[in-house]
């Protein structure tokens, strides 16, 4: 909204909008970090993708080992996989798991839920799973290897708007090319140059001079 010279107002929208499409009327554009596919592409318009997450597991911290390589993964037989809801997803995990039995979940938090029967490992991203695990450090991420895949992230443009659609563009691409969108990446995901915070006023320290 800055760069743009407008005014900006947030409107919660409901995420059944990435397969029905978007009313100009409520928004004008819905972000962020909705998954581009093929099938939500047939309604709704989406910008270039500004990111790409890398597809993982998220499992018991004592498991990730064995959930590194594909190989490994097939090795342990027929397994119970929740899986985000879109065919997108268990599409690619029935590619490489091909006796895995997919359980759809509703989102992130289900994934730290009871399960009965038990789930033995949930489909998500690398980059968001790591946010999640730091609030439940009993598990832990895991990208198996070799042929990790990507899913691109970009912006929904409402009602098609082609003329909203160059210019959001041209904005992602201006913010790639001077390095914001890696700056807020390596802040924000990976936790990086964050640099030290300042001390809190304490009575104790400041006044009393009781400690350093």
């Amino acid at each position: 909204g800055r760069d743009l010279g407008f005014a900006v107002e947030f409107v919660p929208v409901s995420r059944t909008v990435l397969e029905g499409g978007v009313d100009p009327a409520l928004c004008d554009l819905v972000m962020s970090g909705a998954v581009v596919t093929a099938e939500r592409a047939a309604h709704v318009q989406f910008s270039a993708p500004y990111l790409d997450e890398t597809v993982a597991f998220v499992v018991l911290d004592h498991e990730a080992a064995s959930f590194d390589e594909w190989s490994k993964i097939q090795q342990k037989g027929k397994l119970r996989i929740g899986v985000p809801r879109g065919a997108y997803f268990k599409q690619k995990i029935q590619d490489q798991l091909h006796d895995a039995e997919l359980v759809p979940i509703g989102g992130m938090d289900e994934i730290f839920k009871p399960h009965d029967p038990p789930i033995d490992a949930f489909l998500a991203t690398a980059e968001r799973g790591s946010a999640y695990t730091i609030l439940h450090p009993a598990y832990a991420v895991a990208v198996p290897k070799p042929r990790p895949f990507k899913v691109p992230l970009g912006y929904v443009v409402a009602g098609r708007d082609q003329q909203m659609l160059t210019v959001l563009n041209t904005w992602i691409d201006l913010k790639a090319k001077d390095g914001t969108i890696q700056e807020l990446f390596t802040h924000w995901i990976l936790g990086q140059d964050v640099g030290p915070r300042p001390r809190r006023w304490s009575v104790v320290r400041n006044v009393l001079h009781l400690v350093r």
